[in-house]
Order: structure tokens, then C-alpha cells, then sequence
């Protein structure tokens, strides 16, 4: 995301990757963008700016199947944290923070 805002910024200035203390409407806003252009994971694996191992390039290319919507949390863990999608025929996911443990 921090490169997806380097190519198109959303948010001005933003020097490191971290987004705490952002705006979070601003992030989610970046996060959309990620999600509907899958060309700029292309763009970010080809050019491997933080030179990422291919495990972790994988990873990021694998975010080209992400799921948007809106979801109800069903349960949180230590694990994992379960959101039930809305559908007449609901579907659960369970989710994983990657570099730390979702807060809810």
C-alpha cells in the first residue's frame, strides 16, 4: 500500500510505511486502489523495491484474489479472527494479521 501510494498519492508526504496516526479513510482509500487495479502488484513485484524474497513477492501477488465487502465479526482470537459475509448464502473467512495480531 505504501507503494501504492507512492505512484498515486492519497496520502501526502508519507514517508515510511507505517499508516499509524493516518487517517484511516485515507488508508481503506489506498487499500481500494490496491484491490481494483491489480496492475500495480505487477508493477510493485517487477520492480521489488524493499527486495523481497519470492516467498514474500507470493504473497503480495497472491492480494490480486483479495475479497471486499462487507462482513460481520463473528468471533476474535489469538489466531485468527472469523468475518461472516452478509449473503443470502454467507461464506466465513478466517483472517490473520500479517505483520501483527488484528486489534478489534
Amino acid at each position: 500500500m505504501f507503494y501504492a501510494n507512492q505512484k498515486s498519492p492519497v496520502i501526502k508526504g508519507l514517508a515510511s510505511p507505517g499508516f499509524q496516526g493516518h487517517d484511516m479513510r485515507k488508508v481503506a482509500e489506498i487499500h481500494k486502489k490496491v484491490c481494483s487495479h491489480p496492475e500495480l502488484i505487477d508493477s510493485f513485484i517487477a520492480e521489488n523495491p524493499f527486495k523481497f524474497n519470492q516467498e514474500e513477492l507470493d504473497i503480495v501477488n497472491s492480494w490480486k484474489n483479495c475479497i471486499e465487502g462487507e462482513f460481520f465479526i463473528l468471533s476474535h482470537s489469538k489466531e485468527h479472527t472469523i468475518f461472516l459475509s452478509p449473503e443470502k448464502e454467507p461464506k466465513d473467512y478466517g483472517v490473520l494479521g500479517l505483520s501483527e495480531p488484528l486489534q478489534i
